[in-house]
């Protein structure tokens, strides 16, 4: 992935770098939302159907099994999406 330069003085331009860095920053949000999101849902499908450790485990596992398939899917957009705008700037 090659960063844009300044033509001035050949530094990386600094909108890029930090374009790219949110752009990935949100896939770990993502994960971790993921997550948390299905552990909640396992923890008040326990309480509702009083079946302890079950839901909050199944709840961990779904999560888990989501947040990498969000994870991989975005980071093979974000991958295609920069590689095609760097195609375009050479």
């Amino acid at each position: 992935m090659p960063i844009t330069t300044d033509a001035m003085n050949d530094k990386p331009d600094k909108s890029d770098i930090f374009q790219k860095y949110l752009q990935y920053s949100t896939l770990g949000f993502e994960f971790v939302s993921a997550v948390i999101l299905f552990l909640v849902i396992g923890y008040f499908a326990d309480k509702y159907f009083d079946t302890k450790p079950i839901g909050i485990l199944i709840g961990a596992i779904v999560g888990v099994g989501m947040g990498l398939y969000s994870f991989i899917r975005n980071a093979m957009k974000i991958d295609k999406k920069l590689s095609d705008k760097s195609k375009n700037n050479e």
